[in-house]
């Protein structure tokens, strides 16, 4: 047997012992991660928990009783941080009356642990012919209460009200404005009487 057909045959036996390896201990860390998901999420890194999904929808119930529906365009999971990143976001809130209001924004947030949702970008809230528009809205789903400090304008057949921040519990239909709080009348029956 020549050299040059020894010195072949040992780089195709090396070249098939590495396959094999290889193939090996691929084979045995799938089985290894298989049995042990959180090894495999721990491999993957972060993007199981980047997971993007596209025209989402959520129902929240509280004993059986829909409380409120969040429509987004796009949502990107984010497991580590216990939250949900939204853009196109739209929450409609469900009263006991039938009646609802409904919340839009440029992007939010809901906390997957406590499902609260922050809305921000030109948010726009409605309700009848109610109208808010400001920066920034949060919602506690523990007191059901909206909430922001931003400047508010809250608008209703011809009276404005503007503010810094305000709160709003939507289980009480009442709420407050203050910080620099103004208000518009703009129709012709209203008027004030001086003391």
């Amino acid at each position: 047997m020549s050299f040059k057909v020894l010195r072949t045959r040992v780089i195709l036996f090396l070249s098939l012992a590495v396959t094999i390896g290889g193939l090996g201990f691929i084979l045995f860390k799938s089985l290894n991660l298989n049995t042990q998901p959180e090894a495999m999420l721990a491999e993957l890194g972060q993007e199981v928990s980047n997971t993007k999904l596209s025209a989402v929808h959520h129902v929240a119930k509280r004993d059986g009783v829909r409380e409120w529906a969040l429509d987004a365009e796009s949502a990107r999971y984010q497991k580590d941080r216990n939250r949900t990143i939204l853009e196109g976001v739209t929450v409609t809130f469900f009263g006991k009356d039938d009646n609802t209001i409904q919340v839009t924004g440029a992007e939010g947030v809901l906390h997957t642990d406590s499902m609260n949702i922050d809305v921000f970008g030109d948010v726009v809230v409605e309700s009848g012919s109610r109208k808010l528009t400001t920066e920034r809205l949060h919602y506690n789903h523990e007191t059901r209460c909206v909430s922001t400090n931003t400047p508010v304008r809250i608008t209703d057949e011809g009276v404005t009200l503007a503010g810094n921040s305000m709160r709003f519990s939507l289980a009480k239909k009442a709420g407050s404005v203050w910080g620099d709080v103004r208000a518009v009348f703009d129709r012709p029956e209203t008027s004030f009487v001086g003391s």
